[in-house]
Parts: structure tokens; sequence; C-alpha cells
């Protein structure tokens, strides 16, 4: 009887020290699962950062072809406001 209970605690031992490195392997693989997260999520923040500065370079030059424009058509205007009428 008490060999038996003296085996079955070895056991239980066992099965605990085997569930502890269980654990520890879980515990590295969520950690490289969110290592791997992270690395995505800054690589897409770094795109649409890119992104988002092409836009605002596209967008400051679309702003100045429209300044232009609105020169050009304020010179027009003056020009038709100041030809003599014949």
């Amino acid at each position: 009887m008490r060999s038996q209970l003296i085996r079955r605690s070895t056991d239980l031992k066992k099965n605990i020290a085997g569930a502890i490195r269980y654990l520890d392997v879980l515990r590295e693989m969520a950690g490289v699962v969110a290592e791997t997260r992270s690395f995505q999520l800054t690589e897409s923040l770094e795109a649409q950062m890119k992104r988002l500065c092409d836009l605002q370079s596209s967008n400051e030059r679309a702003a100045d072809s429209l300044q232009i424009l609105q020169i050009i058509f304020a010179g027009i205007s003056t020009s038709d406001l100041l030809k003599p009428e014949s």
C-alpha cells in the first residue's frame, strides 16, 4: 500500500513537472506570436505612413496647381474688365 502511494506520488510529481515544461513552451510560443503580430503591426503602420506622406505630397501639388489656375483666371477676368468696349 505504501509503495503504491509512493509510486503514485512520484508519477504525480513527474506529471506536474511535464505540465510545467509544457506551460513554459506555451508561454514561449505565445511570446513568439505576440512578437510576430507586433512586427506585422509595425510594418503595416509604416506602409500606411508612407501612403499618407505620398497623399500629402500629391495634395500639396494639387493645391499649387489650383493656386496657379486661380491666378490665371484672375488675370483673364482683369483683362476682360480692362478692355475697352467697342
